[in-house]
C-alpha cells in the first residue's frame, strides 16, 4: 500500500535569492515548514489577446500568444516579450520539445513567411504551420511556390510539387520525415524523400517508437485499409486510430464493416461490437510493456472495457483508462446511474459524484484520483480522502512517489497542495499545464496571478 509520508521541510530564508518561502498549513490548520518557490513572469493576458492562440511549450516552461494591437496589427508575445508587429499572424504557434525554439507564420500583407526564433524565412505565396522534430534540432513546413506546394525542411526546399501538402511528421529519433502530397485526385506519401504509391486519400501517418517502421491508413476504391512499410492490409468500410506498441512489434486500429466495429491487432480482428467508443480512435490501447490491450466498446446500451479480449462489467459510461507503470493493473472511471467510481482490475472503489484525473504511484500499486462530492472535489490517495475544494487539477506523483502535488481552488483562490499541505495563493490555474516534477523534490506548474501568467518552480527542501 502507498504510504504518504508527512512533509519534512526546512525553512531556508535568504539562502536562495531567486526563491521565496511562504507558510504552509496542514489540513487541521497547524503551521508547517515552508517550500521554496520561484515565480517567473511569462506574460499577461489582456483584452487585446486572442485567447484561443495561447500556447504552452511541451516542457510547460514557456507561454506564447497573439495580441491584436489594432486594425491589421498583430504581434506574438513569448514569455512576456513582444515580437515584431505584422499585418497578419496565423494561429498555430509552435515550440520545440525542449522549449528553446519557437516558430509561427506571419504575413506582410502580400507574402507569407515563417518566423523561427525571431528570424524571418524567405517569402512564399502561402505557407503552412511550422513543425519541430522531437529532438528539437529540425523543423519543416509546407510552402506554396507559384502553382505548387513544396516541403521546406531546415530551410531547404523539397524537389516535389503538389496541389496540396499535409503536415510534416518526424520519426521519434528525428532522423526521418514523412508527409502526404495530393496531385489532382490522388494522394501519395513521401517518406525520406521517396514517393510512395498513389491512393485516393491517406490519413493517420505513424512511425513506430524505434523509428524503423511507418504505417498509415489509405482509401482506394471506396475502401479503407492500413498500410505498414508498404504492405496493404485488409479492406474495410472505415478505419480509425493507428497505434504501435512501445516495443514496435505490434500495431492496432479500429475498423468498421457492415455495422460492426472491432479492434484489429497485427491484422487479426478481435470481437465485433455494434460500436467502439470515440476514445479508442484517439487513444493508444497498448500497455507500457506492449503485452496487453484495453479498449472501450458499446453494445448499444452499455459501455464495456475489454482487457486482453475479456469483457468487463457493463456501465452507463466509461472513461480514463490507464495502465499501471508495470502494466499489471488497469484503472478507469465508470458511471453507475448518477454516480461514478474508479474501477481497478474489475473492482469498484467507493462511489462519488464524478471522477477526474487518475494517477498511479510510480513504484507501488497505490492509486490517486480526484473525485467530485456534490459541487466540491477532493484528491483521494490510496483510499484516504483529502480536503474538499471547488476544483482539483494536475494530480501528479513525484518520480519515486514520495510526494503528490496538485493545484486546488477554494472560493476562486487557487493554491498548490503537496502531500495534503496547502501553499500559496493564485487567481487561476492554467488549464492543461499540469504539475511537472523535474527531480525527486522539485516541480513546476503554470499559474495566473494578478492577470499575469507565471512559471512557478517549487523545491521541497
Amino acid at each position: 500500500m502507498l504510504a504518504i509520508r508527512k512533509l519534512s521541510l526546512v525553512l531556508l530564508v535568504g539562502l536562495f535569492p531567486a526563491f521565496y518561502a511562504g507558510t504552509l498549513f496542514a489540513s487541521d490548520g497547524t503551521p508547517t515548514p515552508s517550500l521554496e518557490m520561484k515565480e517567473t513572469y511569462l506574460g499577461k493576458i489582456s483584452p487585446k489577446t486572442i485567447v484561443e492562440t495561447v500556447t504552452m511549450s511541451a516542457d510547460l516552461r514557456h507561454v506564447a500568444f497573439i495580441d491584436c494591437n489594432g486594425d491589421k496589427k498583430f504581434v506574438v508575445t513569448i514569455d512576456g516579450q513582444a515580437g515584431k508587429e505584422y499585418k497578419g499572424i496565423r494561429a498555430g504557434i509552435a515550440f520545440s520539445a525542449d522549449g528553446l525554439h519557437s516558430a509561427y507564420v506571419a504575413t506582410d500583407g502580400s507574402k507569407w513567411f515563417a518566423v523561427i526564433n525571431g528570424v524571418e524565412s524567405p517569402r512564399y505565396d502561402e505557407i503552412g504551420n511550422v513543425y519541430f522534430s522531437p529532438d528539437s534540432n529540425h523543423y519543416a513546413y509546407a510552402a506554396k511556390v507559384g502553382k505548387y506546394w513544396v516541403i521546406v525542411a531546415d530551410g531547404v526546399q523539397g524537389k516535389f510539387g503538389f496541389d496540396s501538402i499535409g503536415c510534416p511528421i518526424f520519426s521519434p529519433d528525428s532522423l526521418r520525415m514523412a508527409y502526404d502530397g495530393r496531385m489532382g485526385k490522388k494522394t501519395t506519401l513521401v517518406v525520406d524523400g521517396v514517393l510512395g504509391k498513389q491512393y485516393d486519400q491517406i490519413s493517420w501517418v505513424t512511425f513506430s517508437p524505434d523509428s524503423a517502421h511507418i504505417a498509415y491508413h489509405a482509401y482506394y476504391n471506396d475502401k479503407w485499409f492500413a498500410v505498414q512499410d508498404g504492405r496493404e492490409g485488409k479492406m474495410y468500410q472505415s478505419v480509425s486510430g493507428l497505434f504501435y506498441s512501445q516495443d514496435g512489434d505490434h500495431i492496432a486500429y479500429s475498423a468498421w464493416n457492415y455495422s460492426k466495429r472491432f479492434l484489429v491487432v497485427d491484422g487479426i480482428e478481435h470481437h465485433a461490437y455494434s460500436s467502439m467508443k470515440e476514445w479508442f480512435m484517439y487513444y493508444d490501447p497498448f500497455s507500457p510493456d506492449s503485452q496487453h490491450t484495453a479498449y472501450e466498446v458499446y453494445d448499444g446500451v452499455h459501455s464495456i472495457m475489454v482487457v486482453d479480449g475479456i469483457e468487463g462489467k457493463k456501465y452507463a459510461d466509461i472513461d480514463h483508462p490507464i495502465f499501471s507503470p508495470d502494466s499489471t493493473h488497469l484503472a478507469y472511471a465508470a458511471a453507475i446511474g448518477k454516480k461514478a467510481c474508479v474501477v481497478v482490475d474489475g473492482s469498484e472503489l467507493p462511489l462519488c459524484d464524478g471522477v477526474g484525473e487518475i494517477a498511479w504511484h510510480p513504484l507501488t500499486l497505490g492509486l490517486a484520483y480526484s473525485a467530485r462530492v456534490g459541487d466540491k472535489a477532493r484528491a483521494i490517495v490510496d483510499g484516504v480522502a483529502g480536503p474538499l475544494y471547488d476544483q482539483v487539477r494536475g494530480l501528479t506523483f513525484s518520480p519515486y512517489g514520495s510526494y503528490i502535488a496538485y493545484a486546488a481552488d477554494r472560493g476562486g483562490k487557487w493554491m498548490l497542495v503537496v502531500n495534503g499541505v496547502e501553499y500559496g495563493e493564485y487567481s487561476n490555474y492554467i488549464t492543461g499545464s499540469g504539475v511537472v516534477f523535474d527531480t525527486m523534490n522539485t516541480f513546476h506548474v503554470l499559474m495566473e496571478k494578478d492577470g499575469g501568467i507565471y512559471l512557478v518552480e517549487v523545491r521541497i527542501p
